[in-house]
């Protein structure tokens, strides 16, 4: 009781203003946030939108190009471990490379690529967002189940986590790794398996995870 009488009403009405004050602050920045959020993500949409109606437009012509396509959506995974093959190969033929650093930059990658897989897991079961072929309903240029979520792009993740990793441990090979990640991920919007913003998200989760590994081992 001592303690409170030794505060003047003044102060305390001047804390009591300052604290409501702070609170419309606040409350005026977050409804700015929320409203520039979901601006953009209107915006998005819209993106995600006319990219899938602007391919199922072009899906009859140039049937040779949708081949590729096809093709890199399905194999595309399987050109990183072509790759991986390729850099083993050359570290264990050099005479001035070290083999175990080939072994031990590979494995960061994989491991990158685990990591990303378990965490879009995780954020797809929550959001569960339909893929571009169930919501408009067409056929996509690779058979896939329309209650595998969309949202992150699992492939797109994968791709990027094994290009940015292996990129970084082997600077000879970034060409390679990130034409891989970037085709890989176009490959799968233009199958009619993702939408931009799948891919876009799925790249950004993958890049971190392998930009993360890679800076916790600094003698590679």
């Amino acid at each position: 009781m001592k303690q409170w009488s030794t505060v003047s009403p003044l102060s305390i009405c001047w804390h009591v203003t300052d604290a409501n004050g702070m609170i419309r602050v606040g409350k005026g920045l977050y409804h700015a946030m929320d409203r520039q959020g979901q601006s953009f993500s209107r915006w998005l949409q819209s993106v995600d939108h006319a990219a899938c109606q602007r391919i199922l437009t072009q899906r009859m012509k140039h049937r040779l190009f949708w081949r590729i396509v096809r093709f890199m959506a399905r194999f595309g995974p399987h050109l990183f471990f072509v790759e991986m093959a390729v850099i083993l190969i050359t570290y264990a033929l050099s005479a001035t490379a070290s083999l175990e650093i080939a072994v031990r930059g590979i494995g960061i990658a994989i491991v990158a690529a685990v990591c990303t897989k378990v965490v879009i897991d995780q954020i797809g079961k929550r959001i569960e967002r339909k893929r571009p072929f169930v919501q408009y309903a067409f056929s996509p240029l690779l058979p896939k189940s329309a209650d595998d979520p969309s949202f992150p792009s699992n492939h797109a993740g994968g791709a990027f986590a094994l290009g940015v990793a292996l990129s970084l441990s082997f600077p000879a090979f970034a060409v390679v790794s990130y034409t891989l990640a970037g085709l890989l991920a176009i490959a799968r919007v233009l199958a009619g398996l993702h939408y931009i913003s799948d891919v876009l998200a799925g790249a950004v989760i993958g890049s971190a995870f392998a930009l993360l590994l890679v800076r916790l081992t600094p003698h590679l």
